[in-house]
């Protein structure tokens, strides 16, 4: 599995850096909303290529890698990343910025209307 993987602490461990973008940000909010632990900015050796995973979420044998693709992204080195971690058990799920600014948005009315609905059963 991963040898420098721990399992991260609630919630972010380090306080938002100037490089994050918006939508990381806005991930972090989201992910700390559902009380969903992770780290961002892990980072991880696989073979000789050092990554920087923005999110990564662990619990038990469960590992899964979030991904926020800013205009800046190189799909072929993306896409040979996802396929070293899957090697590794490590899933990876892709959105773009616009997609995760929208999730955090909108996250937080989501949740007070499940919660909301749930009263009504």
């Amino acid at each position: 599995m991963l040898s420098n993987a721990r399992t991260p602490k609630l919630y972010r461990q380090v306080p938002v850096r100037d490089r994050d973008t918006e939508a990381e940000i806005g991930m972090y909010q989201f992910l700390s909303t559902l009380k969903i632990p992770y780290k961002s900015k892990h980072p991880i050796k696989i073979g000789d290529k050092n990554y920087e995973l923005d999110i990564l979420m662990v619990k038990d044998t469960e590992i899964l890698c979030l991904e926020i693709n800013g205009p800046y992204h190189k799909i072929d080195r993306d896409e040979e990343r996802d396929q070293a971690l899957l090697k590794l058990g490590i899933e990876t799920i892709r959105f773009t910025n616009k997609e995760a600014i929208f999730l955090a948005r909108t996250a937080s009315r989501l949740l007070k209307l499940l919660e909301f609905s749930k009263k009504l059963r």
